[in-house]
């Protein structure tokens, strides 16, 4: 997608205010990402005015249009029946796995999952016995998990806040916070929206593998919509800064490497070889020994991979003021 000039604005950095900048990355698709010089966020600027954000989030957005031009988007499930739980859905067990883990299951909880688009991953946590709501921004994408039987209402979380009394057990933000325009007052009000002690999950593109790859890193090859950028240590102060402490973090194996995988099986096993030896680099030999384990089943405890997870829990603290 491309932008004249008079649909950009330059913005300063959310979480301090700051506009200079320490270093600079070009995306792929030309847009201009920079890292906070005093805070170290990272974000688009200048981005697209929020009059023409909504542009991304059209029908072909979830059907798997974009995602097939290369450019981001998501292969949602538009046709699942009402209580038709998707190969989509399925196709994401890993946030299930961490909550059914470690934080008791989703048995009898109140779960709210922001951007929940047709509502793939709604509809498995309803089969797992939660009481289930989502909010999405596109009328489209709630249509369509409104048709399969789901809670869903349109618009924004700043909306929804106002609109609701209800607190929940677990909200769930997958490859939502890097959307936003406010990362700052996304993580303020979900805050309004938690129980004293209740969770939030967060999976984003994480920020650390630009130390590795830079502008090669995938996250910049892709995903075009995407306005801000987030390692663990930023995310983590923004969250606290809203009453939301660290309860778990992990994230992908895969490492963030946009490189072409060769055919050729000795290529192939340098490749791996190679990734083996980067991941050794930066935690170490007794620490990459310890996740042999977690690395067979697909996510790395160290948290360096190309995907971010991360569960926050809120405690009851005052929240800062809304504006």
């Amino acid at each position: 997608m491309t932008w004249n000039p008079d649909e950009l604005e330059k913005v300063p950095c959310d979480s301090c205010g700051g506009r200079e900048a320490r270093q600079s990355f070009v995306r792929a698709d030309g847009m201009l990402v920079v890292e906070c010089a005093v805070c170290g966020l990272a974000y688009l600027s200048p981005r697209p005015l929020a009059d023409f954000i909504s542009r991304f989030y059209e029908a072909d957005y979830f059907t798997g249009v974009r995602a097939d031009e290369g450019v981001g988007g998501l292969r949602c499930n538009v046709s699942a029946g009402p209580t038709e739980v998707s190969e989509e859905a399925k196709s994401i067990p890993r946030v299930v796995e961490i909550i059914n883990e470690k934080f008791g299951g989703f048995q009898k909880k109140s779960i709210l999952e922001i951007g929940c688009a047709t509502g793939d991953l709604l509809a498995l946590l309803k089969s797992q016995g939660a009481s289930v709501k989502g909010l999405e921004i596109s009328e489209f994408a709630a249509d369509v998990a409104r048709q399969r039987g789901l809670d869903v209402s349109t618009g924004r979380i700043e909306e929804y806040v106002k609109s609701t009394s209800q607190r929940f057990d677990i909200v769930i933000g997958m490859e939502v916070i890097e959307h936003v325009t406010s990362p700052l007052r996304f993580l303020d009000h979900v805050s309004e929206l938690l129980r004293e002690g209740g969770l939030l999950v967060l999976s984003t593109p994480n920020y650390l593998c630009t130390k590795r790859y830079r502008e090669e890193w995938f996250g910049f090859q892709t995903s075009f919509e995407h306005l801000y950028y987030f390692s663990l240590p930023v995310l983590s102060r923004l969250a606290r800064d809203a009453g939301l402490s660290v309860a778990y973090s992990e994230s992908s194996r895969f490492l963030g490497d946009c490189r072409n995988n060769s055919s050729n099986r000795l290529a192939r096993r340098y490749q791996r070889l190679k990734k083996l030896l980067e991941i050794v680099n930066e935690i170490g030999l007794l620490g990459t020994m310890g996740e042999i384990g977690n690395m067979r089943r697909g996510f790395l405890a160290s948290a360096i991979g190309h995907q971010l997870v991360v569960v926050f829990q809120w405690g009851g603290q005052a929240r800062r003021h809304i504006s």
